[in-house]
């Protein structure tokens, strides 16, 4: 199942779902974390796809269970003439929260930086699935860990300021470079990364509205 979110084949996804295969803890992070297709709109749409299966799943997911696989990036060669495997999967217990309870299927964190699904998809530029995973109940407060900021790492970066960092890499490219800059795949992405921080912006008005 997690090889088959990684290389996103919702076919095969879909019937091992069915057939029994259960969740391990990293499968979203497989499926969002890397890109695929070179076309954005149907990495998009096929991650929504497999996504959307997985979580409606997540009941098949202990959270109890202290072996679960830890994604982590790997530049390991297979043979001589295959290229780098770029992830792998090993044994290692969950990480917790702070008050002692297990992360839910939806914030299982990357080992590595502890970026979440969340992280990614906002990153990505993928507002469905963004849309997605806060309605699964992924953490909007979620930080990931690493060098600080200062010196030019991710520490304490939450979905949003991923997104806006890069939203504000993309302009700044842009008015330097000028048109030529301008893909029709930039401007995709530039609206895409606006749609991702629009969603966010609602979701913590929505929540605060409610304390």
């Amino acid at each position: 199942l997690f090889v088959c979110c990684l290389i996103k084949n919702p076919e095969v996804v879909r019937f091992l779902l069915e057939n029994g295969a259960k969740l391990m803890g990293q499968e979203l992070l497989a499926l969002i974390g890397h890109k695929h297709f070179p076309n954005p709109i149907q990495e998009e749409n096929i991650n929504l796809e497999i996504a959307t299966m997985l979580l409606d799943h997540e009941h098949t997911y202990d959270v109890n269970n202290d072996t679960y696989e830890i994604y982590r990036r790997d530049s390991v060669l297979l043979d001589d003439d295959e290229l780098p495997i770029g992830l792998r999967a090993r044994s290692r217990a969950l990480p917790r929260e702070f008050d002692g309870t297990r992360l839910a299927y939806v914030n299982s964190i990357y080992s590595m930086n502890s970026a979440t699904a969340l992280h990614y998809a906002a990153a990505w530029s993928q507002p469905s699935l963004v849309r997605l995973l806060l309605e699964r109940g992924a953490n909007i407060d979620a930080v990931m860990m690493g060098r600080s900021r200062v010196d030019g790492g991710l520490m304490g970066i939450t979905p949003i300021m991923l997104a806006k960092d890069i939203l504000e890499f993309e302009r700044m490219s842009l008015e330097e470079l000028g048109d030529g800059y301008l893909t029709r795949e930039t401007e995709i992405k530039i609206s895409k990364l606006e749609e991702t921080i629009s969603i966010l912006n609602k979701h913590y008005a929505k929540r605060n509205a409610k304390q």
